[in-house]
């Protein structure tokens, strides 16, 4: 039993990957994708790093139901092994976490008590293995079949967490794909949101209603938190999944114009695609800097990375407006 799964478009933190690993199979998937995704936040944590990601205000995906489950409420009645066995065969789609020490093709492998979220997506008893997603030891996005002995191991060993992953881990969230489910493009919401994102304005105020405004710098405001960091951050601690989100965020914005054009009828001057394709590529070659710059300790690579978000930003300041005036002139 192995369910089905696709490429995710964005894998720059686990939980977008394994959501959209199952998401992608929907008919509708690009609809909704290009419908979100475009504004970005930057989270100044009171304790620890900040972090770049994609603003969402909940996990709200109108093709899934998810279930969540303690571990600790079914192991006292059944083999939590059977139990997610059970699950797949009803189509559901396994995210729970594992003690990583016990998983072969993970960096910590018999090295260093590590608690993380797994995707688990099918089983072979003829094998005695599952089969999972996740990232493996050289920090690669893909597929693992680990063994039933060592992901039980993994599953239930997590004497080693601190409280707070303790608290987590012990959870398991199960998905269901509806595909019966529709969803419509709707490209007054892209440019609500891509004016939003142009002008930095607070996407949360939208949602006072549900939860407090977050007080975080949104959109084109994150390029100067972003030069910030990079001219303060010691170069061990840089966390280079910023950068892949960046990358993500512009290859995403590139994709959808394309969509938009070949299925929306909206008419972009060839020049203005062409520019979202440049940003495109210098989000790439930053990404990759921050990546050589991790490996070799080059200092003098920090001022090419913050050239490189200044070219971005001012591309972005020149392109946009124009790409937001055709998307209003069709809606």
């Amino acid at each position: 039993m192995i369910l089905p799964i696709s490429d995710p478009p964005i894998i720059g933190y686990q939980h977008y990957a394994y959501r959209m690993s199952v998401l992608g199979a929907h008919p509708d998937f690009l609809n909704w994708l290009y419908c979100n995704y475009i504004q970005l936040v930057w989270i100044r944590e009171p304790k620890g790093f900040p972090r770049l990601d994609f603003y969402e205000f909940q996990k709200i995906d109108p093709f899934m139901n998810e279930l969540y489950v303690h571990k600790s409420t079914i192991t006292p009645y059944v083999s939590l092994l059977t139990f997610i066995k059970d699950r797949l065969d009803e189509g559901r789609y396994v995210i729970t976490f594992v003690n990583e020490y016990y998983l072969p093709e993970r960096a910590q492998y018999l090295k260093k008590h590590n608690v993380h979220d797994i995707m688990i997506y099918g089983y072979q008893d003829d094998e005695e293995m599952f089969v999972t997603a996740g990232f493996n030891q050289d920090a690669m996005y893909s597929t693992s079949k680990f063994s039933y002995a060592c992901m039980e191991k993994a599953l239930l060993d997590m004497d080693q967490a601190g409280k707070f992953l303790k608290e987590w881990s012990d959870g398991i969230h199960l998905l269901c794909l509806f595909e019966g489910r529709t969803f419509s493009l709707d490209i007054s919401v892209i440019a609500e949101q891509l004016e939003e994102y142009l002008h930095a304005v607070n996407s949360s105020s939208r949602f006072r209603m549900f939860s407090p405004k977050l007080e975080q710098p949104f959109g084109m405001a994150i390029y100067d938190e972003l030069v910030n960091y990079l001219q303060h951050i010691d170069i061990a601690d840089i966390d280079v999944r910023m950068f892949h989100i960046l990358y993500e965020h512009k290859k995403l914005m590139y994709e959808r114009l394309v969509y938009l054009q070949e299925h929306a009828g909206v008419h972009l001057n060839p020049t203005d695609l062409e520019s979202c394709k440049n940003i495109l590529e210098r989000a790439l070659a930053l990404r990759n800097l921050c990546i050589r710059l991790m490996m070799l300790n080059e200092g003098q690579l920090i001022e090419r990375m913050v050239a490189l978000v200044r070219k971005i930003e001012d591309a972005e300041r020149q392109t946009l407006p124009a790409v937001l005036q055709a998307l209003q002139v069709t809606q």
